[in-house]
């Protein structure tokens, strides 16, 4: 609980981040729903590493390694102040949640499939390493996602309908 709640924290401080500012150095996630936020790489990073790690192993054996899905969502869900919290009576009225990659593609998903669910990872390391190639920054990963949905090279994820 206590490492939930020191994670969502750290989310929060990346709302006092313009949309429109970038990060001293790396990539940022731009979160767009009931309100906007960036999330640079280094929380991101921090965020994942700190406690909010989630592991998925593909068929060939690779171990991807990033954040669930509805935890990012839960930076924007709602125009909720203080820490982040994953609305979950807004994701049962539903609502979509669209992740768009880099080269213009991109995958929705009801939120009502994606809440509290360990299937849809946004993952930032393959085998230990950062992403890299056309798949970096983060990929689209794990039991949830069909093969033809695991994108890469996300930058940013919108929640509509809420």
């Amino acid at each position: 609980m206590i490492c939930g709640l020191l994670v969502l924290a750290m989310l929060l401080c990346a709302g006092c981040m313009s949309a429109d500012q970038p990060s001293e150095a790396g990539w940022n996630l731009t979160m767009r729903g009931a309100s906007e936020d960036v999330i640079t790489q280094a929380l991101y990073e921090e965020s994942v590493n700190f406690c909010h790690a989630v592991q998925w192993k593909d068929k060939d054996g690779n171990v991807w390694m990033g954040m669930d899905l509805w935890m990012l969502a839960a930076d924007v869900d709602d125009a909720e102040s203080g820490h982040p919290t994953f609305n979950k009576a807004l994701a049962e009225v539903g609502y979509t949640i669209t992740v768009l990659s880099e080269d213009g593609s991109s995958v929705c998903f009801e939120s009502s499939d994606v809440a509290g669910s360990r299937g849809y990872i946004v993952a930032n390391s393959l085998n230990g390493e950062p992403i890299s190639g056309d798949d970096a920054p983060l990929r689209l990963v794990g039991d949830g996602v069909s093969p033809e949905d695991r994108i890469g090279g996300i930058v940013a994820i919108e929640l509509s309908g809420l």
